[in-house]
């Protein structure tokens, strides 16, 4: 049976671990701000032109795609660091009227070391494994 005392010291390590796993996320968010450069993107074995010598500026919770011709697009995303493949969002849409669209693009990522790697599923599927087979691969170097 339990004492007072140890069924108070129980409550306060869940209470602890509750807290510390609430700051995953933050953590793991912090490893993408900055700026990256696209090392290559692929989608199902066909590389993107468009996106030779394109950057990645991540803040706020926000990708900004920055196209060589200086073309910038902005994109909310979301992360999940818990799930056995690490997940990130892109939800789009909620325009309003009569077109209100919403829309979220599911992907995996992973680091390794200053390589961030994404790989974004077509509609609403999200990728199993790191490959371009219907679905887009990007990968990202650090910019120095």
């Amino acid at each position: 049976m339990m004492s007072l005392r140890d069924l108070f010291a129980f409550g306060l390590l869940c209470v602890i671990a509750m807290c510390l796993r609430a700051d995953e996320p933050t953590d793991e968010m912090a490893k993408f701000q900055g700026t990256w450069d696209i090392a290559s993107a692929t989608h199902d074995g066909k590389v993107s032109a468009e996106m030779k010598g394109a950057r990645v500026t991540f803040a706020k919770g926000k990708m900004t795609v920055t196209l060589a011709n200086g073309t910038e697009q902005e994109l909310p995303f979301k992360i999940d660091p818990t799930q056995k493949m690490k997940a990130i969002d892109f939800p789009l849409g909620g325009g309003g009227g009569w077109l209100n669209i919403s829309v979220t693009m599911n992907g995996i990522y992973r680091f390794e070391g200053d390589t961030l790697t994404l790989c974004i599923g077509s509609g609403d599927t999200r990728p199993v494994d790191f490959n371009d087979t219907g679905a887009t691969l990007v990968v990202l170097k650090r910019a120095k």
